[in-house]
């Protein structure tokens, strides 16, 4: 996940995370001011369904994708 976004102090990303499409929860991602607002999830061997992501902004609310693999 990569998310297109300014890093300083004031405004960050503060998190991935990725949830399956049965609701299950699969892994988050945190962030400092001083990362880079990219991060890597592994899904389950031989998943294939939807994956919903949200990325975080401490100052914006968040964003949500729904993709399908």
């Amino acid at each position: 996940i990569n998310t297109p976004h300014p890093m300083s102090d004031e405004h960050f990303i503060v998190s991935h995370s990725v949830v399956l499409a049965d609701g299950k929860f699969l892994s988050r991602k945190v962030f400092t001011p001083k990362d880079q607002p990219v991060s890597d999830h592994t899904l389950p061997a031989g998943y294939s369904g939807k994956v919903t992501v949200t990325s975080t902004c401490n100052l914006h609310d968040f964003w949500v994708k729904t993709i399908t693999v």
